[in-house]
């Protein structure tokens, strides 16, 4: 059971850490070097000297967009956002289940017991071919690789995922958001959409199954017909495909719902791609490093716009094909 909850549990990081530089389907990889001996010195002055000079401060936008009704969380969403230790923010938030604290506990669990060392590997790595490349690293950098360093450095993996486990193992209604997640789809995709666009829940939202599968569970033919978005199949080809999904993490990252509290900002960052003060400039910065044409380009922002309004209207229609 515990084998399978692991799985479950790295597929609830895999999920949110896609929308790294909108997703990897659409973009090349940073090819970092092997470690080198004589680096190392050099990491560890770059780090040095960085830690005395003043850091460039990040600017994280806000953790809410306007059209979004104020969720019961908005509280946490803003002490999430500001949270350098996940795992006195997860122990906090146990205590305010009518808040959405058991889900947001959840979920800082589930990310503090995914693969740290594979991101921590990246990083470094990162880090490394930035000094070997450059002689030195930015400071944005350095700043974003220790506050993702920092989140769980107080939480062991195992820890965290017997916290989630726990957490999985409770049925608690005074708890909205972990009872809207823990509730099995009512085979009425109108209904369960509505519900997830109605929690206004960044995390929530983001991975909730009812938005993600809402067309592809009205379209289940979608390799062979395509899948319906506002008025419109795109597919069966994968490039249309590929154009609507771009578009769609656009949206998402634009609406607060794919970047929740920044992380993925913070992960490209940290990884060398680059360095984001707010969602829009991502969005920008991630459409330029696709190899999709001008006219391509145009169409994936118009998605991401409709997306992204569709999500803040609440407007189902848009994800869901007229029976």
């Amino acid at each position: 059971m515990k084998a399978s909850w692991r799985r479950v549990g790295f597929a609830i990081a895999a999920a949110i850490a896609v929308g790294t530089v909108v997703t990897m389907v659409a973009l090349g990889r940073v090819q970092t070097a092997p470690p080198q001996p004589d680096t190392a010195e050099k990491v560890m002055t770059a780090a040095s000297t960085a830690s005395r000079a003043p850091a460039s401060p990040l600017q994280l936008p806000a953790s809410t967009v306007a059209g979004y009704a104020t969720p019961v969380s908005h509280a946490l969403l803003a002490e999430r956002a500001k949270a350098v230790d996940l795992r006195q923010f997860a122990l906090d938030a146990m205590k305010r289940p009518a808040e959405g604290g058991l889900f947001h506990a959840f979920m800082a669990a589930t990310h503090c017991s995914g693969d740290l060392a594979e991101r921590k590997r990246k990083v470094d790595g990162a880090i490394r071919n930035a000094v070997q490349q450059r002689g030195t690293v930015d400071l944005a950098q350095l700043a974003a690789a220790e506050r993702l360093a920092r989140q769980c450095s107080s939480f062991d993996p195992d820890e965290a995922e017997e916290l989630a486990w726990s957490i999985r193992s409770r049925d608690d209604k005074q708890d909205p958001l972990w009872a809207a997640f823990n509730a099995p789809p009512r085979r009425k995709p109108r209904e369960d959409l509505l519900t997830a666009l109605e929690a206004g829940d960044p995390f929530w939202l983001q991975i909730s199954i009812h938005l993600d599968a809402a067309m592809l569970r009205h379209s289940r033919t979608h390799l062979t017909k395509g899948i319906w978005f506002d008025g419109k199949v795109y597919g069966p080809d994968l490039e249309s495909l590929r154009l609507l999904t771009i578009g769609q993490r656009l949206g998402q990252c634009g609406a607060s719902a794919s970047c929740p509290m920044d992380d993925v900002i913070l992960q490209a960052c940290a990884e060398g791609f680059f360095c984001a003060k707010d969602r829009q400039e991502f969005m920008r910065r991630s459409l330029g490093l696709t190899d999709l044409t001008e006219s391509e380009r145009a169409e994936a922002l118009s998605i991401a716009d409709r997306f992204s309004s569709a999500l803040q209207r609440r407007d189902v229609n848009v994800f869901l094909k007229p029976d």
